[in-house]
C-alpha cells in the first residue's frame, strides 16, 4: 500500500470522526440550568423541584391529590407575589359519560402597556390515575411557574401583559370539538382565527414514520391545526 492511499484512507476517516464529532455536539440537549443561576434567568434545575412537587402521586380530578396539586401552584403563585384567582365550574363530558368539578387557575402580570394587549401562557394541572404525569403536564407546569419567577425578578415588567392559565380538565377540547360549547369568542390580536381541532403530528413522528404519516395526510386532508379527522367528523357541528 503507497503512501497517497494511505492518506487518503486517513483522511476519510479523519472526516468521519469529525463529523460524527459534530453530529453529537448538535444533537446533545445542552446542560440544565443550575439553581445558583441568575434570579432573573429561568433555571431548569429550580423548575425540576416543581416537578418533583407535583408529580409525586398520580393526581386526577376529584381526588385529593389533585386538591394538593392545585392548592400547591396557588402557594407557589402566591409566594411570587402574583394573587391567583380559581375559576371553578361543574363539566360534563358528552363523548364520555362522566362529570367533574373543574377548577382553573388564573395568575397575572401586569406590563407596562396595559392596553388591552396580552400574552397567554397555558398548562393544564390535573392527570390520568395510570401514573404521576410528571410530563404531561406537570412538566409544563413547572416551566410556567419558574417563567413567572423569572419575569417577576425583573426590574422592569414586560410591555404587555402576561396572562397564566393553569387549566384544569384537560380532556375538555373533545367536548368543545362536539358540542361546539361554550363559545369562544375570540380576542383582535389572536394569532390564529380557529380553536384547532387536531394537532400536527411531531417531528420525531415524521422523520421515524414517514410514510405511514404520509398516508394518513391522503386520507385526511392537510397537516394543519384545521384539518378535522375521522372521530371528529361524523355528525360533529361546524365551529368557529
Amino acid at each position: 500500500m503507497n503512501d497517497s492511499v494511505v492518506t487518503r484512507a486517513a483522511t476519510a476517516l479523519a472526516l468521519v470522526v469529525l463529523c460524527a464529532i459534530s453530529v453529537l455536539r448538535v444533537t446533545r440537549p445542552p446542560s440544565p440550568v443550575p439553581a445558583t443561576a441568575p434570579d432573573t434567568v429561568f433555571a431548569a434545575e429550580r423548575a425540576m423541584r416543581h416537578v418533583e412537587a407535583i408529580a409525586v402521586r398520580p393526581h386526577p380530578m376529584g381526588t385529593a391529590d389533585h386538591d394538593r396539586v392545585r392548592d400547591y401552584i396557588m402557594a407557589e403563585l402566591t409566594a411570587l407575589g402574583i394573587k391567583p384567582q380559581l375559576q371553578v365550574t361543574t363539566a360534563v363530558g358528552t363523548r364520555y359519560q362522566a362529570t367533574g368539578r373543574v377548577q382553573n387557575i388564573l395568575a397575572w402580570l401586569p406590563g407596562k402597556e396595559s392596553n388591552g394587549k396580552a400574552l397567554l401562557l397555558a398548562v393544564h394541572y390535573d392527570g390520568v390515575e395510570a401514573g404521576p404525569a410528571a410530563g404531561d403536564d406537570a412538566a409544563g407546569c413547572a416551566a410556567l411557574l419558574e417563567t413567572l419567577r423569572a419575569l417577576r425578578a425583573r426590574k422592569e415588567p414586560l410591555a404587555h401583559d402576561v396572562i397564566a392559565l393553569f387549566t384544569d380538565g384537560g380532556q375538555a377540547w373533545f367536548e368543545w370539538r362536539r358540542t361546539c360549547t361554550p363559545t369562544i369568542v375570540q380576542g383582535p390580536n389572536a394569532i390564529f382565527n380557529y380553536v384547532p381541532r387536531r394537532l400536527e403530528y411531531p417531528t420525531a413522528e415524521v422523520s421515524v414514520n414517514g410514510d405511514n404519516v404520509k398516508a394518513a395526510i391522503a386520507r385526511q386532508g392537510a397537516d394543519v391545526m384545521s384539518t378535522r379527522v375521522w372521530w371528529d367528523k361524523a355528525g360533529a357541528p361546524t365551529c368557529p
